[in-house]
């Protein structure tokens, strides 16, 4: 890598870096447990909507519902990815192989008992190509990867 551990902090504090709109809620059921994301909302106008005789499952302002039903909101493009992590043995348990933190990308592959997963993740402004050979097989995300975007794909 060509890039100091500098840059590698500041490219990670980029990605991770906080939202205002969203905050993470702790769930457990049965042995298991973890966070998911959640958007905020103003609990007085919300209290106002009532008041008008309007219901959580009509109101506009962002929420849950609303935002399950929105192809790329947060909200579904964790479910997705989550969703695809839990139906596959490689994403669960595989070995990472190739981390690579380059051109404001993330990427790495996971490998397990001969079946491997390539994840890239784009941070940047601009869109990257991934060139994919004909057996590979994109499971979530398009090519090229746009800003914000990711792709995941079975190699």
């Amino acid at each position: 890598m060509n890039e100091t551990l500098s840059d590698q902090i500041q490219l990670l504090k980029f990605v991770f870096k906080s939202r205002e709109d969203v905050f993470a809620i702790r769930w457990e059921k049965g042995n298991k447990n973890g966070y998911k994301p959640c958007y905020s909302y103003d609990p007085y106008m919300y209290r106002f909507h009532k008041m008008k005789g309007g219901t959580f499952q009509n109101y506009t302002d962002v929420n849950v519902a609303s935002l399950a039903k929105q192809e790329n909101s947060l909200l579904s493009r964790y479910r997705k990815i989550i969703a695809l992590r839990n139906s596959e043995s490689v994403l669960q348990y595989g070995e990472y192989e190739q981390l690579d933190f380059s051109n404001d990308c993330i990427s790495f592959t996971r490998t397990y008992e001969g079946d491997s997963i390539k994840c890239v993740f784009n941070f940047g402004q601009s869109q990257k190509n991934v060139a994919l050979q004909s057996n590979e097989k994109i499971l979530l995300g398009k090519t090229p990867v746009t800003s914000n975007g990711y792709l995941i794909y079975r190699k």
